[in-house]
């Protein structure tokens, strides 16, 4: 998202390292962390419950998302809140919305290329998928139509009626009008976000890590979707998304575990500390070895595991995930990673107040990953990241880092610590 009125819109939180959309906070996230997520909400859930929660949990995170932007351009009209909000949806990575039939008897969305559907093809080849996988298109679709017709929540039903990871040519989706209201999943602002972050903690080499991330965040600033209104650059594909979209899912997920099968509540809190792994990695990794970091960087990176950690942190905060550092660190040991906040833990404390767990997956799971591509990753070799080299190095490797979340601000603590040992 480059163009004026939406660097306008699009707001960095430079001293707690949030990024905000109008009064919502946004991040930027890779195909694998998408994926993966969704994945694990639909083996939690079943399919057919999954993709449910994840059309409500879409619509709900990008309504206030939509209604600021409506306010901010004084858009009025229903054609034009639809076409600005399919701009919005192609300029941060979701992919390109074709409305087919605008009329609310007969509306029909399609599209040759949506961010789930590719992501899913990236992944897994040829090899189709079982279920539509783009549920948080169907959502975003839904509420793009209730706002530009000022309808209530839950008046319109999006079915995806032919999707690209399924073998289908064009991913379609059919519009149905109905009676049937119902309750938001709540999302929160600025405000909540601001009031539930932490004190600013100690870290190692402060000034550098602040001076990448203002960087990084100006070239992140620049970059534009393609003709597709997709985002590929650094190995992955890449979306920014309301972050209620992903807190809802994981913590609706959890809440259902909890009441009617809690024997599989570690189960799926093993695969969000996956879902971060995964992320980090390939995210974090695909950055690094870019051209575009050296640059950054002001020239070649070096073998200092160190300096891996600090980069590594400045590209978190560039991505909106709040403002991790490394607060310890001793080589082939321990590694201690704070934050004031992360993107996760001011949502759960805000809407459920102190929680019996900590929550913090992506930051848990995406600090083991910090420790391996420190550690673990020969720079020297040009490491090609992706599903076979995580495999190799993370999955089937000898050794044995593993993360731990200590301290979490959902949890009742002063901030939110991650501990990584050997």
């Amino acid at each position: 998202m480059s163009g004026e009125a939406e660097q306008e819109f699009l707001q960095w939180d430079h001293e707690r390292n949030y990024l905000y959309a109008g009064d919502q906070p946004v991040c930027f996230h890779c195909h694998h962390y998408n994926l993966f997520i969704q994945e694990t909400i639909d083996e939690a859930l079943g399919s057919t419950r999954g993709e449910q929660l994840r059309k409500e949990a879409s619509a709900d995170a990008w309504r206030p998302v939509l209604e600021a932007l409506f306010t901010a351009q004084a858009i009025h009209g229903s054609y034009e809140k639809l076409s600005a909000a399919f701009d919005l949806f192609a300029n941060t990575g979701q992919g390109k919305l074709v409305l087919e039939d605008a009329s609310l008897q007969s509306a029909f969305v399609s599209s040759d290329s949506l961010h789930y559907g590719t992501a899913w093809r990236v992944v897994h080849g040829a090899q189709p998928a079982l279920h539509p996988t783009d549920g948080l298109a169907a959502g975003f679709i839904g509420v793009a139509f209730e706002l530009a017709y000022d309808l209530a929540p839950g008046s319109i039903e999006v079915t995806q009626t032919s999707c690209v990871a399924m073998g289908d040519s064009r991913d379609g989706f059919k519009l149905t009008q109905h009676d049937r209201p119902r309750e938001l999943h709540p999302a929160i602002g600025r405000a909540e976000m601001e009031a539930h972050t932490g004190e600013m903690i100690d870290s190692l080499e402060e000034a550098t890590v602040s001076e990448i991330t203002q960087a990084f965040c100006g070239m992140l600033a620049q970059i534009t979707s393609d003709e597709r209104g997709l985002v590929e650059g650094f190995g992955i594909l890449v979306t920014l998304t309301p972050t209620a979209y992903y807190n809802t899912l994981c913590l609706k997920v959890m809440e259902y575990l909890e009441e009617e099968h809690p024997t599989l509540l570690q189960v799926s809190e093993q695969m969000l500390y996956e879902a971060g792994r995964l992320c980090g990695f390939n995210t974090f990794g695909g950055v690094l070895k870019s051209p575009e970091w050296e640059a950054l960087i002001g020239g070649e990176r070096t073998a200092d595991p160190r300096e891996t950690l600090l980069h590594t942190c400045a590209i978190a905060r560039s991505f909106g995930f709040g403002k991790w550092s490394v607060h310890e660190y001793f080589n082939e040991d321990l590694l201690v990673l704070r934050a004031p906040a992360t993107y996760e833990d001011p949502f759960v404390r805000a809407l459920r107040g102190e929680s019996k767990r900590p929550v913090c997956y992506l930051f848990t799971g995406a600090g083991e990953s910090m420790a391996r591509l420190a550690e673990d990753v020969d720079w020297s070799m040009v490491p090609m990241f992706g599903l076979d080299y995580y495999d190799k190095t993370v999955k089937q490797a000898d050794t044995s880092w593993r993360a731990k979340q200590t301290q979490c601000r959902a949890r009742g603590d002063a901030f939110v610590e991650v501990t990584v040992e050997h």
